[in-house]
């Protein structure tokens, strides 16, 4: 029997001025390698996640400018992040925190998206094949800013409430 170890693929957040770009010149925003696939480029909001060891950080650049930690209330430990919305000059997201299975909580960001309060808690979710996740939330067509969700409350079934 052979063992083989594939190496996961990292990647560098690089930037430099363009009159002056080569190797020397280049530097590297973060202390860790951008997690795979975590990438996120929508309106004036760039996304990234970054690991070292088990420790991990989000961050945020607005209208391409530095990258910044996204700062969470200090109870917040997530385990999942994902973008919902970036209309209305704000970032709208759906975190998992360490003690959830199967529901998210929502945060609304000040308008650089670093500052993070919470809106709404226990969304329901369910993963997709694949470790996509479903957030069980939709936007209200034509009237931007406005949401559904469905909420888990103890051992009911759920219930709709308009963001």
């Amino acid at each position: 029997m052979v063992s083989q170890v594939i190496p996961i693929p990292s990647y560098l957040y690089v930037t430099c001025l363009i009159q002056n770009c080569s190797d020397k010149m280049v530097t590297a925003q973060f202390l860790g390698k951008i997690d795979h696939n975590s990438l996120l480029v929508q309106d004036d909001y760039i996304f990234v996640k970054v690991t070292t060891g088990n420790r991990t950080k989000h961050y945020v650049s607005y209208r391409r400018n530095e990258f910044v930690q996204m700062r969470f209330p200090k109870y917040a430990l997530p385990k999942d992040v994902q973008i919902v919305s970036t209309d209305e000059n704000q970032v709208f997201l759906a975190l998992q925190e360490w003690y959830q299975s199967d529901t998210y909580n929502l945060y609304q960001s000040d308008p650089q998206g670093v500052y993070y309060s919470i809106v709404l808690e226990n969304v329901r979710s369910t993963k997709q094949p694949e470790e996509n996740v479903l957030i069980d939330i939709l936007e209200v067509r034509g009237i931007k800013g406005v949401f559904l969700a469905n909420q888990k409350i103890d051992n009911l079934s759920g219930d709709s409430h308009h963001l």
